[in-house]
């Protein structure tokens, strides 16, 4: 999974970098989806290979981590792409279609 991301404000150059490898998260089988969670922290989930949720993250531009979020919550394994949200209470969610068919 790779980020391009413009510089500093008012530079003009692009970068990229390989989120999954930055991070040491496992590779990805789905779309990714970005979302600011409601901590103000840049989120992306995705599906990976294995069929679980995970999460990459980063807060106050420091490096990149991520959370197995299938396996910290329990939920059943993916067949759709994951989508997150900051929800009106302040609560961040994610959902996705599970190997159940059930969201």
């Amino acid at each position: 999974m790779f980020q391009f991301q413009r510089g500093a404000a008012g530079a003009s150059k692009w970068g990229f970098a390989d989120l999954c490898h930055s991070a040491g998260a496992p590779d990805a089988a789905g779309d990714p989806a970005c979302y600011v969670r409601s901590d103000q922290t840049n989120s992306v989930v995705y599906r990976g290979a294995n069929n679980l949720i995970y999460e990459l993250y980063v807060s106050a531009g420091v490096s990149w981590d991520y959370n197995e979020l299938s396996l910290i919550s329990g939920a059943p394994y993916a067949l759709g792409d994951p989508v997150g949200y900051a929800g009106s209470d302040g609560r961040n969610s994610v959902v996705y279609r599970g190997a159940d068919d059930h969201i």
